[in-house]
């Protein structure tokens, strides 16, 4: 199910705020989290206010801050909730595009713990952004539309999973730097390596390397 929603004329604030907390996440998603139905989800989107024991449940599906999903009163990640926003990028680079920066769009914000943010080795969520990925390739590290976490201020070329461009296409891969060029692994064992040499090579463009990933269902 797409986030697509009424006129915003015809929600209340409420339905403003899960709007707003839902990001690019799909109202099914957060739906199955709280343990209501889909239905509901689209009514809560449209601006009616759940009992207080499910718009807990809501709130903490979304990563906000209760309080501010109920009233609106202080910052949906407020620094008591213990959550950092992290910006999400629609990464589908067009043709002719000479830079990650000129392309990407922000879609959204994910709210990111500031505990699990200290685990990857960050004070803060400076220089990061969330892209979505697609595909198998990455399987079972990274699944089909889950989110992954990228340190865009990271771009040194070493082993590791990183985000990178080639030709007019954004990829998230296992990078290896060899004598002759760079190795592009899967983890999908179904998808055979590639050998970038010569002028290939110096066409990868490094986005950022990936710090975490998770999935969204």
């Amino acid at each position: 199910m797409s986030n697509s929603s009424p006129d915003p004329v015809s929600r209340s604030p409420f339905g403003d705020r899960v709007v707003a907390a839902l990001g690019a996440t799909p109202q099914n998603v957060i739906a199955k989290r709280v343990g209501v139905s889909p239905n509901s989800m689209s009514q809560y989107v449209r601006g009616r206010e759940p009992g207080f024991e499910i718009g807990v449940r809501l709130a903490k599906a979304l990563g906000v801050d209760p309080v501010w999903l109920a009233t609106g009163a202080g910052a949906p990640n407020a620094a008591a909730g213990g959550y950092l926003s992290v910006p999400i990028y629609d990464v589908r680079l067009a043709a002719g595009v000479a830079a990650f920066a000129e392309a990407a769009e922000q879609i959204g914000e994910m709210p990111f713990d500031r505990g699990l943010l200290r685990d990857i080795g960050r004070a803060n969520a400076d220089g990061l952004a969330v892209f979505i990925a697609e595909g198998d390739s990455m399987h079972p590290k990274i699944t089909d539309g889950a989110r992954v976490v990228v340190d865009l201020k990271d771009t040194r070329l070493r082993e590791g999973i990183f985000a990178f461009r080639t030709g007019d296409e954004l990829r998230i891969k296992r990078l290896r730097r060899l004598v002759d060029g760079i190795e592009i692994r899967s983890d999908n064992e179904i998808y055979p390596p590639e050998l970038l040499i010569g002028h290939a090579a110096d066409e990868l463009k490094i986005i950022g390397r990936a710090l975490w990933t998770g999935s969204v269902t």
